[in-house]
């Protein structure tokens, strides 16, 4: 059994605009991914270093992926989201569900 450290986590991160959007954003891997290939070229250091940064850059990606945006550049978002919150990070059960017998 993997330890808790290893466990799959879903994201789900609420936002909310200076314009009064609010909207809920659930964070994939290509979202993260996303962070840990910008962060080194803008010398921003590691999501343990900038949490917050971390924090509202995976939600502009997700919101940018699922299209809730518009495509606002990240400069943008970073101004205009008054209130970036991670809801949770709950561990996810990767074992697929067994169809019942009926």
């Amino acid at each position: 059994m993997a330890d808790e450290d290893d466990a799959l986590q879903t994201i789900r991160v609420r936002v909310i605009m200076r314009d009064g959007q609010d909207f809920t954003v659930e964070v994939l891997n290509p979202d993260m991914i996303r962070f840990e290939k910008e962060a080194p070229r803008q010398s921003w250091g590691s999501a343990k270093q900038s949490p917050i940064l971390w924090q509202t850059y995976i939600a502009w990606a997700a919101a940018t992926r699922e299209r809730l945006i518009d495509g606002m550049p990240f400069a943008a978002f970073e101004r205009e989201a008054l209130r970036v919150r991670i809801l949770s990070m709950a561990p996810v059960d990767p074992t697929p569900a067994v169809p019942g017998d009926g």
